[in-house]
């Protein structure tokens, strides 16, 4: 509704302005000529200059931290929080407190989520979603989806259960409601670990503790936004059956819509790369266009989903992350190469660039917006708030991540058992087919023996696609909070005044993960022994997903009847509906620079288990 709100207002100062330019320009006054252009653009101009030095300062300030002095201790996140509350205090020493507060400090001292949600966030969730690989999203399958949906909601409803009965007992602001307790606890389970991301990049962690920071963290963005909508339109009202079952529904819905629209907008920009593609003959001017426009068509669909998602009431984020998944399959085959020029590494630079660039942009303003709020801290912050909300986050971490590792292993052992014990049947009928070469007597010994491998097999702490304790301890460390959850607080339902309470402890919350969190990452990372420097592949991917995943159960085949039946439902559904659409959306002519074997789809692409793989050593 803010959005909205935002937008009818600029169309009518457009508006204004307009009829104010029609209305006739006043004749300049010669008589008091001044030298120079005095408008009212100036104003703007100052604004921008002073925002884009911060931007530099940040960005070069970091890089000298992170490369010549080789500090592991403040990552750049907390750089860019540090200039942003810096010259956010400068600004309101210099201009507000002395009477001068004026466009430039109420400007820069702002925040605008509009700004936020439709402009700044879009290319932080796309170029995230493009980057989550796909090998590793379905060879995760159940670990990612289990801990960024499952997990989300455990938190967000662990959390208002913890602040409600902390206010019941008058250990914290008596007056605070069940819905509101609730649409906070959804607000600060959307954990923003970018801090813990750049960190496992530059020392290269294990590849699987990578993706299941990552990879939860890309959906449970998403996931927490929903359900922050969900329990917010609650808040006023009191909590029933009906009401329940119309919030889980309204979750599904906005869900499933959003999905949807992504997965039509990625669908939509991989026929247009398609068409714009010039012919493998043209001529190297034809090429050249054609990469233009393929890479301003590509980063239309960073904000289209957006736009679009939100124009029929749905939630933009979703929608932005599921197309840029669809737009990293479908549309980026069709990105034109020439014999000097590929145009995929273009695209990933443009992509990381812009996503860079809004991420410090966030958090300069979450930075400058610390001193804006001085005023909130002195009449509308709760200590006592904030200490069990810290408390809080720590207990409905560990409550959705330690029980559903738990699961999660021992459904793959078990699994994992079956499977050996299915193996060893059929190796049984074999041999009664062709003859026993080994003798009746140790045949029946190994059928005495089997059952024990089984049972030690079930008992083994690890395989292949576990989650090891170290990696689960890892795993509940890396929930910081971040962005999302900041701005999602300054939309948080205002029914009992109580919006700039939960902001004011929102960010406190924020500042605690970000400094403490963050910069115990790297003695975290050593005490818990993860893998580092690990050997990646050629073109900087991760390694083929764990063996015994279930996307690698789903053998390359010509029809899905041949897929094993226990994979998950959802990664047959979508195989089956990407077999069909691969071929209509992704142009298969060659290129004069790739020459590489004919490619299966991504959600067909499977490694063989039996043969290891091959492996070099590069930088992520």
């Amino acid at each position: 509704m803010g959005s909205r709100t935002n937008f009818a207002l600029l169309l009518l100062t457009a508006a204004a302005a307009t009829d104010r330019h029609e209305s006739g320009t006043p004749i300049y006054d010669l008589a008091n000529h001044a030298w120079g252009y005095h408008e009212d653009s100036k104003k703007d101009a100052t604004f921008l200059l002073a925002f884009i030095l911060l931007i530099v300062v940040s960005l070069a300030l970091s890089w000298v931290l992170a490369h010549r002095w080789k500090c592991k201790v403040l990552p750049e996140a907390c750089v860019v929080l540090t200039v942003g509350m810096v010259a956010g205090f400068l600004c309101k020493e210099l201009f507000v407190k002395r009477g001068k507060r004026g466009f430039f400090s109420g400007a820069l001292l702002g925040f605008d989520n509009a700004l936020f949600f439709l402009g700044l966030l879009p290319p932080v969730i796309f170029y995230s979603g493009y980057e989550l690989h796909p090998q590793w999203l379905f060879g995760l399958f159940y670990q990612i989806v289990g801990f960024a949906v499952v997990g989300t909601f455990v938190s967000a409803v662990i959390v208002g259960i913890v602040l409600k009965i902390a206010s019941v007992c008058h250990l914290a602001p008596l007056d605070i409601t069940f819905a509101e307790t609730l649409t906070f606890g959804a607000l600060v389970s959307a954990t923003d670990p970018v801090s813990v991301i750049a960190v496992f990049t530059e020392l290269r962690v294990d590849p699987k503790m990578f993706y299941l920071v990552f990879g939860e963290s890309v959906l449970n963005d998403a996931v927490g936004i929903v359900l922050f909508k969900t329990f917010s339109k609650f808040v006023g009202y009191s909590f029933t059956a009906k009401n329940l079952a119309l919030a889980v529904a309204d979750f599904i819905v906005i869900f499933s819509g959003s999905a949807i629209v992504g997965g039509v907008c990625a669908a939509f920009t991989a026929l247009t790369l398609r068409m714009l593609r010039a012919d493998s003959d043209a001529d190297e001017g034809a090429a050249a266009t054609s990469r233009t426009l393929q890479l301003v068509t590509l980063c239309a669909a960073i904000w289209a989903p957006t736009f679009l998602a939100e124009l029929v009431e749905l939630s933009g984020i979703v929608a932005t992350l599921f197309a840029a998944i669809g737009v990293r399959h479908w549309a980026t085959p069709n990105l034109q190469s020439s014999s000097t020029v590929d145009a995929k590494p273009v695209a990933n630079a443009v992509l990381s660039t812009l996503a860079h660039l809004a991420d410090t942009i966030i958090f300069l303003y979450l930075g400058l917006s610390v001193p804006a709020k001085t005023r909130d801290w002195t009449n509308d912050y709760s200590h006592s708030l904030t200490f069990w909300a810290i408390l809080a986050c720590l207990v409905g971490r560990a409550a959705h991540v330690y029980p559903l590792s738990r699961q999660i292993n021992k459904r793959l052992r078990k699994e994992q058992a079956r499977r050996r014990s299915n193996s060893f049947s059929q190796s049984l009928a074999t041999e009664d087919a062709l003859g026993d070469p080994l003798g009746e007597e140790k045949r029946e010994d190994r059928a005495r023996l089997s059952p024990r491998a089984e049972a030690r097999e079930e008992q083994q702490p690890a395989t292949a696609g576990e989650i090891p304790p170290a990696m689960q301890h890892m795993l509940w460390f890396s929930g910081l909070r971040g962005a999302v959850a900041f701005s999602c607080a300054h939309t948080f339902p205002n029914a009992h005044d109580h919006r700039t309470l939960f902001a004011t402890t929102t960010i406190v919350l924020i500042i605690v993960s970000m400094y403490v969190l963050g910069a115990l990452t790297v003695p975290v990372l050593t005490a818990l022994g993860i893998p580092r420097d690990c050997e990646l592949k050629e073109d900087g991917s991760p390694m083929p997903p764990p063996a015994d995943s279930p996307v690698l159960r789903l053998r390359r085949s010509a029809s899905m009847s041949t897929g094993v039946p226990n994979a998950p439902l959802p990664l047959r559904m979508l195989q089956g509906l990407d077999r069909h659409l691969y071929p209509l959306l992704v142009r298969r002519s060659p290129s004069p620079v790739v020459t590489e074997e004919p490619r299966q789809t991504e959600l067909e692409m499977v490694e063989d288990p039996d043969e290891p793989p091959v492996v070099e050593k590069t930088m992520l």
